[in-house]
């Protein structure tokens, strides 16, 4: 093998470690917040790694800002809100749910199961 290949299949390894790495985290903050599947009432059971996000309850987005470590709270999105959750020990609990994209979606337009 020549070094470019070599130097190839490095960064290709690096990739599925690192995307692992992160499935891995969101996995472990889904279950910290009431496990990995849809929490909503309809019972849609969205069970989808992919398909799940991390939802404000009763629009609590504006109010997580408890102490002054989380002055930076509401710009963490993703992988790096994930971060900050597992760093702080999964805090607010009361605040935020597992729900599916589908259902995240209609509580933000419709909210009456709010």
């Amino acid at each position: 093998m020549t070094a470019k290949q070599l130097n190839k299949d490095r960064i290709e390894k690096n990739k599925v470690r690192r995307r692992e790495s992160r499935r891995g985290l969101k996995v472990e903050t889904f279950k910290a917040y009431g496990g990995v599947k849809c929490a909503c009432p309809g019972g849609c059971n969205v069970k989808y790694v992919e398909h799940l996000t991390l939802d404000h309850m009763n629009g609590s987005r504006k109010k997580l800002k408890h102490r002054k470590k989380d002055t930076k709270f509401q710009r963490y999105r993703g992988r790096y809100l994930f971060r900050l959750l597992k760093r702080q020990g999964f805090p607010h609990k009361d605040k935020l749910r597992v729900l599916c994209w589908n259902c995240n979606c209609s509580v933000g337009v419709y909210r009456d199961w709010e």
